[in-house]
């Protein structure tokens, strides 16, 4: 059967007419994002030092994990008390299989950690390329930085993450408050205190303490995780006042004895003023797969 001109062109203007109404559902964005599936084992030691916690269990992990088929590679962070592997993965591999490997090879390797230690979790992750701003504000007034920047969270940023497409919302350009410790010299002479004394005081009060490990069933098979302990003190706006610096003679001498508090802006490491006034930026930023061009409107 022939199918004349005239059909073929009629078929091609209703094929350009459906494609042009699919025109404003079509996913606009400046530059292409891709994501790829991923995971992240997350792990503590409390007190070990970041070396003990690269050698001790990082590289234990990781040397162990290197070998699973459908891992595309592995990336590690190790610091004080802590640390984590991302592992990113191949596109066309089962995540679940992949975890399921790596909890099989984590519980088979965990009686060779060090003591303290805690069980490595697996969290679940996506790896995304750079994310791009889709619109950038910034807001000027003569006021305080911190008055700008509590307006806009609380105004402005709730609105605005209410609307559909929009993933989060960066406010940055105000200093955060913190709590400055101005020590009395002479006091410190009249009781024989010394500054590292001082120091060494504030940090051992506010200190972690490790008080042991929990074991716990987590199914009904039987297998056991163990937890650890640790002992923090909780932090209050009196808390300066209960901060033991030395026995002096039976008498206990507190941060507040030799010592003033203050709670305040802390200084500036940079300055950015439009006109001579300070400035707060917020950043807004898409969901994957949103349509930017739409959004921005």
């Amino acid at each position: 059967m022939r199918v004349s001109s005239f059909s073929v062109l009629i078929i091609f203007i209703a094929m350009m007419i459906i494609g042009v109404a699919f025109i404003p559902k079509l996913s606009l964005q400046l530059q292409p994002s891709a994501t790829l599936p991923g995971m992240r084992i997350s792990f503590q030691w409390h007190e070990a030092s970041a070396i003990n916690i690269e050698r001790e269990i990082t590289s234990k992990i990781e040397g162990a994990i290197s070998s699973i088929p459908g891992i595309e590679s592995t990336s590690s962070v190790s610091t004080y008390g802590r640390g984590y592997i991302d592992v990113s993965l191949n596109k066309n591999v089962s995540i679940e299989n992949i975890r399921f490997e790596i909890a099989s090879i984590i519980r088979r390797i965990y009686h060779e950690l060090p003591v303290g230690a805690s069980f490595p979790e697996i969290s679940l992750r996506r790896v995304s390329g750079s994310q791009s701003p889709v619109l950038s504000y910034t807001i000027f007034a003569p006021y305080p930085a911190q008055t700008i920047e509590s307006y806009v969270q609380n105004s402005i940023v709730p609105a605005l993450s209410n609307i559909n497409g929009i993933e989060y919302v960066s406010v940055y350009g105000a200093e955060p408050f913190e709590y400055q410790i101005v020590y009395n010299s002479e006091k410190l002479a009249i009781y024989n205190i010394s500054v590292d004394r001082l120091t060494n005081s504030i940090q051992s009060f506010f200190s972690e303490s490790f008080s042991g490990n929990v074991s716990i069933n987590t199914d009904t098979e039987g297998q056991t995780q163990r937890l650890s302990l640790v002992l923090k003190t909780e932090k209050s706006e009196d808390i300066w006042s209960q901060i033991p610096i030395a026995n002096i003679d039976g008498r206990i001498i507190f941060l507040t004895d030799v010592a003033s508090i203050h709670y305040k802006e802390r200084l500036p490491q940079r300055y950015f003023r439009i006109n001579g006034q300070k400035t707060i930026n917020f950043v807004i930023y898409a969901s994957e797969g949103t349509n930017q061009l739409v959004l921005a409107q």
